[in-house]
């Protein structure tokens, strides 16, 4: 089991290995050839973080929420693009004070990221933009999928904004930017997005995650670009499992199979860590439903 503190674990698959990214000052980075065992010991994925992030007054950096994905580098090569959360601390001319996303990029999975300066804010200081993961489209189309919120209310939004198709690093001029899903009465965030049975899947966290009322939600569209999502249901609740703040979902398709990873605790356990958990999706019939989960080992 992963004892280290692993919350908001984002899951991948390149080649024939999986990778877990953690929320952390340098995003550590797990790895194994099989998905519920097996994981190497966590290690940076970025040793330094770009100049622009800054420190809160209370002194944290929320170096939060990675996602990570692979283009067709230069000269074909993969190139793997993260995207992250940090604290903006913007200029003395121009006071900024909130989270925006980051870009990194490595030619290993497995580390060596490195931070580009472009970031990406709200469009106001009193907004974050936090929990990033890029979708993409069946026709090829790159989303970057955030969550905005005003900390002073209960308002939260999830937003895509369109990206360049071939590496999904720069807002695409003249882009979709829509709301998908929007809550003004508790926590809508960390976001993961899948295709299948020809709608799009959207997950959500619902609730606090310092508790058990955590939960991930599930909503679908027939389509990102012009598509309303509604509501389907709960897929994971600590009520169903036994798990607490059973949240921060990264759902990933994994051929025919559908795969979950999440971070959560033991309700009965002392300390109280969030590992990561790693879980099947099965649908009944279209709709998805988690199946019993095991911690990586």
């Amino acid at each position: 089991m992963l004892t280290a503190r692993f919350a908001d674990p984002a899951f991948a698959k390149f080649g024939g290995t999986y990778y877990l990214y953690r929320t952390g000052p340098q995003f550590s980075v797990t790895h194994s050839t099989n998905p519920f065992g097996g994981y190497s010991a966590p290690a940076p994925a970025m040793r330094r973080l770009p100049a622009w992030v800054g420190r809160r007054p209370d002194g944290s950096r929320h170096t939060w929420g990675p996602d990570v994905f692979s283009v067709r580098g230069p000269q074909g090569r993969p190139l793997y693009v993260m995207y992250f959360s940090a604290y903006y601390r913007g200029t003395r001319k121009h006071p900024w004070g909130a989270n925006c996303i980051g870009i990194a990029t490595s030619h290993n999975p497995a580390g060596n990221f490195v931070a580009t300066r472009r970031r990406i804010c709200a469009n106001s200081p009193k907004y974050e933009a936090i929990d990033p993961t890029m979708y993409r489209a069946p026709g090829g189309a790159r989303y970057l999928v955030y969550k905005r919120h005003e900390p002073r209310s209960d308002l939260s939004q999830i937003r895509a904004m369109q990206m360049g198709s071939r590496f999904g690093m720069r807002p695409l001029p003249r882009g979709l930017h829509r709301t998908l899903a929007a809550s003004d009465r508790s926590t809508m965030e960390a976001t993961s997005l899948i295709n299948h049975s020809g709608r799009v899947w959207l997950f959500v966290s619902r609730g606090n995650w310092k508790n058990c009322s955590y939960a991930t939600e599930t909503w679908s569209a027939r389509s990102i670009k012009r598509g309303r999502f509604t509501r389907f249901g709960w897929l994971m609740t600590s009520a169903s499992t036994g798990l607490c703040g059973r949240g921060s979902a990264t759902v990933l398709q994994d051929g025919a199979v559908t795969r979950v990873a999440f971070a959560a605790w033991n309700r009965h356990s002392r300390p109280r860590i969030r590992n990561a958990w790693i879980g099947m999706v099965r649908w009944n019939p279209a709709q998805p439903v988690a199946a019993p989960s095991a911690a990586p080992g």
